[in-house]
């Protein structure tokens, strides 16, 4: 196998391969490995405990605007400098190992993980193209997965070299239970070097990944300055764009898309609109229901549509989840009784105020019939991301 540094020489066009094997599957996560420079590379399993890492030390947002000179002081203490391809340094923190893991590294404290690989690929490239590649290597081997659109982090001109990139949020989840969720982001610079990195945790992992202060911003900053690989080209702008997948896909507005737990079967969609169902009742069922531009009418709309759903329906009321931008979300506790058969579960409501757009999910099931969290937030936590997160 031929290593990314030996590629970088030989400037080899670099692809991503994610090499797990399902059945090896331990208990623990197998760090999502890829080659960036389009050699195959072998991923051992991980031998730490299921963690994520946010490519910008956080939740994911537009690339960090630092450089080397000017990255912000950090108080938190580093134990280690990894080399990684063509002069870029990750620091490990206190507390975190530090792991080459096919041709990338993977430092994790046995709860937040982070894989991060650096390599080359032909100037101007679209990084989507890099992106795919590493999605493709694992896409297949889950029962169910889905990503968010690529989200453009907008371009960064504080380097040598300006740089510009993508953040996809993904969920992947099996019939078992076990799963993970994670954040994807791919930067390329003006001359072709490119960097990929996962952020990861199982499924269940309580609140937002994140890493200790200036892991991440280190690290991007040492790529921004690294030494330049080849001639630079300009940047072609970079737009919203959807990775293929094997599974399903259902879109519900715009490039917000959903796709069923594994196990549940899904309706015959209509436009805007998808249910998803199992033999016991239990049922996740989502739709674009109409216009409002107000949060009052909104819910008004989103009342209606939950009737519709489930007759009879009494909700607790709409209560505050979040507010980002123009986008509002509230939730409500619903309970209903038709043909003798009590359901209860729970609505969530989106409201765009800028666009008018409403959007409303429904998670409920028969008295005594119970549905696990995460097959829940699969759909609806997975949905939020796309509708209500910070771009």
């Amino acid at each position: 196998m031929v290593g990314l540094a030996a590629a970088l020489l030989a400037v080899v066009v670099i692809g991503l391969t994610r090499d797990d094997q399902r059945d090896a599957l331990p208990a623990a996560p197998t760090a999502p490995a890829s080659a960036v420079d389009g050699t195959a590379a072998t991923v051992p399993g991980a031998t730490t405990a299921p963690g994520a890492t946010a490519p910008t030390g956080t939740a994911p947002g537009p690339a960090p605007s630092t450089s080397v000179q000017d990255a912000p002081p950090s108080t938190t203490e580093f134990v280690e400098r990894v080399d990684l391809p063509a002069g870029v340094v990750l620091s490990v923190p206190a507390g975190y190992g530090a792991e080459r893991v096919g041709d990338g590294i993977e430092i994790t404290n046995g709860d937040v993980l982070l894989y991060t690989e650096v390599g080359q690929r032909p100037p101007g490239e679209d990084p989507v193209v890099a992106l795919q590649e590493y999605v493709d290597s694992f896409d297949g081997i889950y029962d169910a997965a889905v990503y968010s659109q690529t989200v453009p982090t907008g371009a960064d001109t504080t380097g040598p070299l300006p740089v510009d990139g993508y953040v996809v949020h993904y969920r992947v989840l099996d019939v078992d239970g076990r799963g993970y969720r994670g954040v994807l982001e791919v930067t390329r610079r003006a001359d072709g070097l490119v960097y990929v990195s996962d952020l990861y945790v199982a499924i269940d992992h309580p609140g937002e990944p994140a890493l200790p202060a200036g892991t991440f911003e280190s690290f991007y900053a040492s790529f921004l300055s690294a030494p330049a690989v080849g001639p630079a080209v300009e940047l072609p702008p970079l737009g919203v764009a959807e990775l293929r997948t094997v599974h399903p896909r259902h879109v519900i507005d715009g490039a917000a898309a959903v796709a069923p737990p594994p196990g549940w079967a899904a309706e015959v969609p209509e436009p805007g609109r998808a249910t998803y169902t199992r033999s016991d009742g239990a049922r996740i069922a989502v739709a674009r229901i109409g216009d409002a531009t107000e949060p009052a009418v909104a819910q008004q709309l989103a009342a209606a549509e939950i009737e519709r759903m489930a007759p009879g329906a009494t909700l607790s009321g709409f209560t505050p989840v979040s507010a980002v931008g123009s986008v509002a979300a509230y939730d409500t506790a619903l309970e209903a009784v038709a043909f003798g058969v009590t359901r209860s579960g729970t609505a969530r409501l989106w409201v765009d105020t800028a666009s008018g757009a409403v959007v409303v999910a429904v998670a409920d099931a028969p008295a005594g019939v119970v549905v696990a969290q995460a097959q829940v937030a699969f759909v609806v936590e997975h949905l939020h991301l796309a509708l209500a997160a910070p771009r």
